[in-house]
């Protein structure tokens, strides 16, 4: 489910979760299982079950399973 405004970087992979409102993607990230609004993730990053709300997740990150603010 995507909430505008939202923006997503091309070749990203996102499954079973609620993007936005108010998110930036980076390119050739992957998002499973998560919850994410107000926040900014850099490319290439992984993250799995989690929820972010308000935060900012740098490239090349990997994570699972959190509740970040």
């Amino acid at each position: 489910m995507i909430v505008q405004p939202v923006s997503i970087g091309g070749g990203c992979n996102i499954k079973n979760s609620i993007i936005g409102p108010n998110v930036t993607i980076g390119e050739n990230s992957i998002i499973d299982s998560s919850i994410i609004k107000d926040s900014i993730i850099g490319s290439f990053s992984n993250l799995y079950d989690i929820v972010l709300d308000d935060s900012v997740i740098g490239s090349d990150t990997n994570l699972r399973g959190e509740s970040v603010r």
